[in-house]
């Protein structure tokens, strides 16, 4: 089941359905920084990307990608966390997991971004915008950002959805995995 806020029309809640369910679609309300003028653009998928967004829509529900650096998987994987965490009417969490603070709350930040860019009838309100973590007002949905190099993991939280970005250079990679999977 796909969130639509109360605040959308009636006779829109079809048309707003459509685009928050499906990854390739949400997608395309958003913008991303270029790598070369470092502006926002459009995003528009690159190959990698639609593959992932496939893979999603196929059903998978463990989606591993090895990849070259700057392909943009990274960031593929980010749009479908936050369309899954946008579309739920749950009070579900959400993780994003990298090696350092700093680049979990890094990626978290495209995700606050994100906020901004859909039409304002399709806008969402934070309950919370604190550095590793954004909250939904409406669903209480929460997107939160973890370390890799933390002793407690994911261990007594249970997303629903976890990304590992900079898997390979986990300190205990094995133990990051049991983590994720047994809290998924």
């Amino acid at each position: 089941m796909t969130y639509v806020s109360p605040s959308i029309p009636a006779e829109l809640h079809d048309k707003v359905r459509g685009l928050v369910s499906d990854p390739a679609r949400f997608c395309r309300l958003h913008r991303v920084q270029d790598k070369d003028t470092k502006r926002e653009i459009p995003f528009t998928p690159l190959p990698m990307q639609v593959k992932i967004f496939d893979a999603v829509k196929r059903g998978h529900k463990r989606i591993l990608v090895i990849k070259a650096r700057q392909v943009a998987a990274t960031t593929g994987c980010k749009m479908v966390l936050h369309q899954q965490w946008t579309a739920t009417p749950t009070a579900a969490l959400y993780a994003l997991v990298s090696l350092r603070a700093e680049s979990a709350t890094a990626l978290l930040d495209d995700n606050r971004r994100w906020m901004h860019h859909p039409p304002v009838i399709m806008r969402r309100e934070l309950d919370t915008q604190a550095k590793g973590e954004l909250r939904l007002a409406d669903t209480e949905a929460t997107l939160k950002a973890f370390t890799s190099r933390s002793s407690t993991g994911l261990r007594s939280f249970s997303p629903i959805a976890a990304l590992l970005s900079e898997f390979a250079f986990a300190p205990d990679q094995e133990e990051l995995l049991a983590q994720a999977l047994s809290a998924v």
